[in-house]
């Protein structure tokens, strides 16, 4: 199915903020020092590179009518390089800004899927939120 050009183009934008943002959390993963924050940014990293992913997916008209809301659970494990950073934010603002992050994303999500005009584009969001929250 070929996407109408709303729907690339606020894919295409909203695609860009998220590399930026997985660029940001793997920065902060490696920066971290809890365990149990680093854990948590790395699940936000992973859940985040799934969201590329299937959104790289829908938007290959070879393929996006076979993109269903079971793709944003298929998260496959990965390593996180990290070189030495040079600047260490601590773990108390890493994890303000992770949590503001992750809910900014979260509703930038929503409104993009709200635009939508693809069904199935616009179906997949709604349908992996509810059964989240069943």
């Amino acid at each position: 199915m070929i996407l109408k050009a709303i729907d690339l183009s606020l894919m295409s934008e909203h695609l860009m903020t998220h590399k930026g943002v997985l660029k940001k959390l793997a920065y902060y993963y490696c920066s971290v020092k809890n365990p149990l924050l680093k854990q948590t940014i790395y699940d936000q990293f992973l859940i985040m590179r799934n969201h590329v992913q299937v959104m790289l997916k829908l938007m290959d008209s070879e393929h996006n009518e076979e993109v269903s809301v079971l793709a944003l659970n298929q998260v496959e494990l990965v390593d996180i390089p990290c070189p030495e950073p040079i600047l260490r934010l601590g773990d108390k603002n890493i994890l303000l800004e992770a949590h503001n992050t992750a809910k900014s994303m979260a509703l930038d999500n929503f409104s993009s899927a709200l635009k939508m005009k693809a069904p199935n584009v616009k179906s997949i969001p709604f349908k992996w939120l509810f059964n989240k929250s069943n």
